[in-house]
């Protein structure tokens, strides 16, 4: 992927249903940021990104499955420790 927001934004925006797309707006976006904050300085070495539906009721947190090498996963990883909003397990990114 192009290091460039709006195409991540594209990918994790669930325009195609009113309810989901204004929850996101209202209550997603923040994590939606801190995950692509973690990911934008690898994106020329992830392939995709998917959003995860989560049955969870935290309104606030966002799942995303990032498709990419295990040694890129593992950078990611580095670069969120500081921050507990964010955790990653295996290839799956949450934010709150």
């Amino acid at each position: 992927m192009k290091k460039y927001k709006p195409l991540y934004l594209g990918r994790a925006i669930p325009a195609d249903d009113q309810t989901k797309l204004t929850d996101f707006v209202q209550n997603k976006y923040d994590a939606f940021s801190k995950i692509y904050d973690s990911c934008k300085d690898e994106s020329e070495e992830i392939d995709d990104i998917k959003v995860i539906e989560s049955k969870d009721e935290d309104t606030g947190s966002l799942s995303i499955k990032v498709s990419a090498d295990r040694s890129v996963l593992e950078k990611i990883s580095n670069k969120m420790k500081e921050d507990i909003s964010v955790k990653i397990i295996g290839d799956t990114i949450t934010a709150r």
